[in-house]
């Protein structure tokens, strides 16, 4: 179900809930009230007939009524009645209107009076108020709950029994026709709700359908779109920014992957090229053994070079699906250094430059010595290849908190401060044109790879505007992260 329709049925649901609550609980007042106001003025006309009952000197209950006197018990009166029994059961006295019908009487009405109701003898519905009198040898009075009493009688007073009824037609009418209209309001009312509801929610979930459809236009032609967040309302600003915040990083992640295919083809393309240029001059001239012997030397040069870029794409598509083992074991940072540094130090030497190592020891870690090796080698590498012909590479490893920090500075005279970022970038170059076809630009990215893989953590700087350092910061014990 979408939201719209949640959100719909949900309010709509919950408002109907509160008005029949509230409408029940609205009825069921006013019917009590009106039943009370009833009851009120039943309980008072008891009062008055009994107030007419008297005791004869020698113990019997008379009552002295009078048509003229209390006209709504007459003979025309249609909505009020009385009956009296004297304790043998005998009629003492029954209202005109009642004719030689009789009021129902129940069998014991006990201390106080009895209100229920009843049907009269023509059928109607009625309310009766039922209690048993002991007529007084003086006039009654009335007590603050206005129940009628009686004086002290004399002695041998028999009590009788007293039933006052009204047609209570036109009480039910009134009920019927405030629940009738109760009725008929609580129905305009929830017509006005679900108009009202259904606008409004489709007003509010506006920009969400929007939103939608905006999304539904981007592909990967359109990664430039950005959703504006200007009118947006506050629940769906977050949701709009981390959406153009990942189309940014999909934008970019699609640059990269155009950059890097181009940059494969650009790399592969130029040894392809030389190896046939060679196999063509070869075949056109295959008498000269020497000339052939140094084309194949040139030959296995370039193959060499395309299976350290083939090699180096393999661990780096290897580390992008998670699947590089690892084969953890204790390792001196110090015996990784010298070992790399033997591939090295030849190419230091024809470019005159002076290094410097200060590696503190023992610094045992545990980690997969390969990975490591080929860290620390392309760091080493890259500092040899790219440091100033003459100038000074420094490579620091010492102790740090937890871990170990191996730090790796050379010289350089051609990298800004904005070029960082790019350093450890797939192919990157600093020189676009690529003059230099000696180095592919995967040794910085490789070396990132694999101490994302160890737990480390690489950093390149520029300590001074001359001077580029690259750290990476070792932990002594394996990580819990898992392999990205």
């Amino acid at each position: 179900m979408s939201i719209h329709k949640r959100l719909l049925c949900g309010l709509l649901l919950g408002l109907l809930v509160l008005f029949a609550v509230s409408g029940g609980l609205l009825h069921f007042y006013v019917r009590t009230v009106l039943t009370r106001q009833f009851d009120a003025a039943l309980a008072a006309k008891a009062h008055a007939v009994c107030s007419l009952i008297k005791q004869k000197p020698d113990g019997e209950a008379e009552m002295d009524f009078s048509a003229e006197s209390m006209p709504e018990f007459g003979p025309t009166g249609r909505l009020d009645f009385f009956q009296v029994w004297q304790d043998d059961g005998t009629v003492l006295e029954r209202s005109p209107s009642l004719g030689k019908s009789d009021l129902p009487r129940g069998a014991d009405v006990g201390e106080g009076p009895a209100m229920g109701n009843i049907v009269l003898a023509d059928g109607r519905a009625g309310r009766s108020l039922e209690l048993q009198v002991l007529p007084a040898a003086d006039e009654d009075e009335k007590e603050d709950d206005e129940r009628p009493r009686a004086k002290p009688a004399g002695a041998g007073a028999r009590s009788v029994r007293v039933v006052v009824a009204q047609d209570r037609s036109d009480l039910d009418r009134t009920l019927a026709l405030l629940l009738s209209a109760m009725l008929l309001a609580a129905a305009v009312m929830v017509l006005g709700t679900v108009a009202i509801v259904a606008l409004v929610v489709r007003r509010g979930l506006r920009p969400l359908g929007r939103v939608a459809e905006e999304a539904a236009t981007i592909d990967a032609k359109s990664l430039g779109f950005r959703f504006s967040t200007d009118a947006m309302p506050g629940e769906l600003k977050p949701i709009c920014l981390r959406l153009n915040d990942s189309l940014r990083r999909l934008e970019e992640a699609f640059a990269r992957e155009r950059r890097f295919t181009a940059d494969v083809a650009h790399e592969l393309r130029t040894p392809i090229a030389e190896l046939r240029c060679l196999a063509d001059v070869a075949l056109k001239w295959q008498g000269d053994p020497e000339t052939a012997a140094a084309y194949f030397k040139d030959a296995q040069d370039i193959a060499r070079q395309m299976e350290t870029v083939v090699t180096t794409l393999l661990a780096l598509a290897r580390w992008q699906s998670g699947s590089l083992e690892l084969s953890r074991q204790p390792v001196d940072v110090g015996d990784v250094v010298r070992e790399a540094w033997r591939g090295c130090k030849d190419r230091a030497a024809s470019r005159n430059l002076a290094v410097s190592f200060d590696v503190a020891a023992p610094l045992a870690v545990e980690t997969d010595r390969t990975m490591l090796l080929s860290v620390v080698g392309n760091l080493l590498s890259n500092a040899v290849e790219y440091a100033t012909p003459g100038g000074a590479v420094v490579c620091r490893a010492q102790s740090c908190g937890c871990g170990v920090r191996l730090a790796v500075t050379n010289d350089n005279d051609s990298l800004a401060p904005d070029d960082l970022p790019n350093l450890f970038e797939p192919f990157w170059r600093k020189d676009p044109a690529r003059t230099d076809s000696s180095h592919s630009g995967l040794g910085l990215t490789l070396a990132a790879a694999y101490a994302d893989v160890l737990g480390a953590k690489i950093e390149a700087r520029m300590p001074s505007p001359r001077a580029v350092s690259i750290t990476v910061d070792l932990p002594v014990a394996p990580q819990s992260a898992p392999v990205k």
